[in-house]
């Protein structure tokens, strides 16, 4: 699992790292939405084989897991940093 940041006084402040957290979950479920959309058609393969058009669609499904991957490290870092700022709030 990749480190999460300590919120402290010394660091970068809780609300922008949430906001730059934030932005980044936005921008990569936009990017899943259009990665969606250029998802390989057999119709585009089939001169090529089967065998290539499944590959194409091996791949693309293992791209899609590479983002959703980094979407869930953003969401985790979110979260974790929320939780920071309410701790810290209530100290």
């Amino acid at each position: 699992m990749t480190p999460m940041p300590t919120v402290h006084l010394n660091g970068t402040n809780a609300d922008v790292l949430l906001q730059e957290a934030q932005d980044a979950v936005d921008a990569l479920r936009k990017a899943l939405d259009a990665i969606a959309f250029a998802r390989p058609h057999g119709r585009d393969y089939y001169p090529q084989g089967q065998d290539v058009a499944n590959a194409a669609e091996q791949a693309h499904i293992q791209r899609v897991e590479r983002v959703r991957d980094v979407l869930a490290h953003y969401e985790r870092l979110a979260i974790e940093v929320y939780q920071q700022k309410i701790v810290l709030k209530k100290a």
